[in-house]
């Protein structure tokens, strides 16, 4: 049975999980690998009148970096990197985002239609 695969983002959670992700002999795309500087609003809870808990913004912030990658995974794939700690965002399957289909043309036949 052939396997699907789907192109996915993988986020570690530091530059050496990012890096370890090399043992894994995965169809990862090295020059999609980078960081990315996240700065996220701290939330505090609240409980109004109606005995309701609700989140405010308290003002602060914290930062972290997100180390990330992009490739082409199986289920199988994914499901290992999840169940060893890594951030694994599906986009879409294989057959949407598919490379170029080409047809086979002489090259005279080639150069005429650019006359054309």
């Amino acid at each position: 049975m052939e396997s699907h695969r789907f192109f996915v983002t993988v986020v570690a959670p530091s530059r050496s999980r990012l890096q370890r992700l090399r043992s894994y002999e995965l169809d990862l795309f090295r020059e999609s690998a980078k960081v990315t500087e996240k700065t996220e609003s701290v939330l505090g809870a609240v409980r109004e009148a109606a005995l309701r808990e609700t989140y405010k913004p308290t003002g602060q912030t914290s930062q972290r970096q997100e180390f990330s990658i992009d490739g082409l995974l199986s289920l199988e794939e994914i499901d290992r990197l999840v169940e060893d700690g890594y951030q694994v965002l599906v986009q879409e399957r294989d057959l949407k985002r598919s490379r170029a289909v080409t047809e086979g043309i002489e090259f005279q036949d080639w150069l005429k239609g650019m006359e054309e």
